[in-house]
C-alpha cells in the first residue's frame, strides 16, 4: 500500500509544490519591489483568489473519492464530470457576485481593475479537473504542464513587475497561466479519456452541490480552516497587516497543500484496508510532518531575514506560529477521513463539522470583539486547531476501545 500510495502522492506534490511554490517564490519580489500598501493589496488579491478555489471545490476530491467507484461506465462518469462542472461554474458565479457586493459597499479594500484581472484565476483555477485526475490516478499528466506556466510565471514577474504601477500585471500574469493550466487539462479530458459534455440542467448541477456540502464542511474545518481567519483579517485588517500575515500565510498553504494531497491519496488506498495497516501509514506521514515543521522552524529566523527586508522582520513570530498550525492540522488531516472516516463512518465524521465549525466561529467572534491584533488571531488559530486535534484524538481512542 505504501509504495503504491507513494507513487500517487509523488505527482500530486509535484503539482502542489509547483503551483504553491510559484506564488511563494514570487512575494519576497513583490515585497523589495512594491509600496507596502500595493503589496497589501496584492497580499488581499491572492487571499481572494484562493478562497475561492476553496469555495469553488465544494470538497470535489473528497466527494468524487467517495462516490467514483460506483461510476462504472463511461456515460456515467461524463455526467457526473459534466455536473460537477456546471456545479464549480454556479458556485464561481456566486462567489464572485459577492466578492463584487463586497466591493462596492467597501467591505474589502481592493481597486476594480485588480478584482476585474483575478476573476479568470478565480474561475480556471476553481474548475482546474485535479480531481479527475486524482480518482483516475493519473495526475502525473499534469505535472510538466503546471511546472513550464508557472516557471513563465515566475520569470514574467521578474522580468515585467518591478515598480507599484506593474502590480496590476502580476495579476494578469497570475490569471493567464493558471486559465492555460486548466484548458490544457480539460482538453486532454477531452481527447486522452473521452471525456465528452451531457445535456445538464440546473437542477442536476445544484443537486450535485446539495450532496457534496458535508464534504466541503468537513474540508473547510479540517483542510482549510485558516481561509475563514484570513477573510476575516481582508475585512477588518490594514494593508501592511494583511501583508504581513500573507507571507505566512502562503509558506502555510504551501505545506498545507502537500500534507492534504498525501491525506487524499491516503483515503483512495486506505478505504480497502484493514484499520491498523492504515494506522502504520497515518504514523509514518506524522512523524516525517514533525520532522519538517522542526526543520523550518528553526531556521524561520535566517529563511526570513533572507528573503525579506527589515521593514517585514515581524513576520517571524507570525510565521513561526503558522508553522506550528501546519503541524496540528496536518494531523488532523491524517486521522480525518483516512482513520475516523474507517472508525466511525464518513456519516458521523460530517456530524462534527458543526462542533468544529462552531469552535472557530466563536474564537473569530471573541477576536473581532477584543482585538484586531494580528498576533492574537494567529494564536487564537493555534489554540482552536489544537481543540479541534485532541477532540479527534478523544474520539479514535473512546471508538478504538469499543471495538471487538
Amino acid at each position: 500500500m505504501i509504495i503504491n500510495a507513494l507513487k500517487q502522492i509523488s505527482p500530486r506534490v509535484a503539482i502542489m509544490i509547483i503551483n504553491q511554490l510559484a506564488t511563494l517564490f514570487s512575494i519576497p519580489w513583490l515585497a523589495a519591489h512594491l509600496n507596502i500598501d500595493i503589496f497589501g493589496l496584492l497580499a488581499t488579491s491572492l487571499i481572494l483568489i484562493q478562497t475561492g478555489w476553496i469555495i469553488i471545490d465544494w470538497g470535489g476530491i473528497n466527494y468524487l473519492s467517495e462516490i467514483w467507484k460506483s461510476k462504472q461506465s463511461i456515460n456515467l462518469q461524463n455526467k457526473l464530470i459534466t455536473n460537477i462542472i456546471f456545479s464549480k461554474l454556479w458556485l464561481a458565479t456566486i462567489y464572485i457576485a459577492f466578492v463584487t457586493a463586497f466591493l462596492s459597499y467597501d467591505i474589502v479594500n481592493l481597486p476594480w481593475e485588480f478584482f476585474l484581472a483575478l476573476i479568470p484565476a478565480i474561475i480556471f483555477g476553481g474548475i482546474f479537473p485535479l480531481w479527475f485526475y486524482h480518482v483516475t490516478k493519473k495526475p502525473s499528466e499534469l505535472v510538466l504542464i503546471t511546472f513550464v506556466m508557472r516557471l513563465i510565471f515566475l520569470i514574467s514577474v521578474v522580468k515585467f513587475v518591478n515598480e507599484d504601477s506593474d502590480a496590476l500585471l502580476y495579476l494578469i500574469i497570475f490569471s493567464a497561466t493558471i486559465t492555460l493550466i486548466t484548458i490544457y487539462a480539460i482538453v486532454r479530458m477531452i481527447f486522452k479519456y473521452n471525456f465528452r459534455m451531457n445535456c445538464c440542467s440546473h437542477t442536476s448541477a445544484f443537486k450535485h452541490i446539495r450532496n457534496s456540502t458535508s464534504f466541503f464542511i468537513n474540508s473547510l474545518t479540517n483542510n482549510y480552516i485558516q481561509s475563514i481567519w484570513s477573510i476575516s483579517l481582508t475585512l477588518t485588517g490594514s494593508p501592511f497587516l494583511i501583508g504581513i500575515y500573507n507571507i505566512s500565510e502562503q509558506g502555510y498553504r504551501s505545506g498545507n497543500a502537500i500534507s492534504n494531497a498525501i491525506s487524499q491519496v491516503i483515503r483512495v488506498n486506505s478505504i480497502y484496508y484493514s484499520l491498523n495497516k492504515t494506522f502504520k501509514f497515518t504514523l509514518f506521514f506524522a512523524m516525517i510532518y514533525f520532522f519538517v515543521a522542526c526543520f523550518f522552524y528553526n531556521i524561520s529566523d535566517s529563511l526570513i531575514k533572507f528573503l525579506f527586508s527589515s521593514d517585514f522582520y515581524s513576520v517571524i513570530t507570525i510565521f513561526k506560529m503558522m508553522i506550528v498550525i501546519w503541524l496540528v492540522q496536518s494531523l488532523v488531516r491524517l486521522i480525518n477521513y483516512p482513520i475516523l472516516g474507517k472508525l466511525i463512518g464518513v456519516s458521523k465524521v460530517h456530524n462534527l463539522n458543526p462542533i468544529f465549525i462552531s469552535l472557530h466561529g466563536v474564537s473569530i467572534t471573541f477576536w473581532l470583539l477584543s482585538s484586531n491584533s494580528l498576533f492574537n488571531m494567529v494564536l487564537l488559530l493555534l489554540i482552536t486547531s489544537m481543540l479541534q486535534l485532541l477532540i479527534m484524538i478523544f474520539l479514535i481512542l473512546k471508538n478504538y476501545k469499543e471495538l471487538p
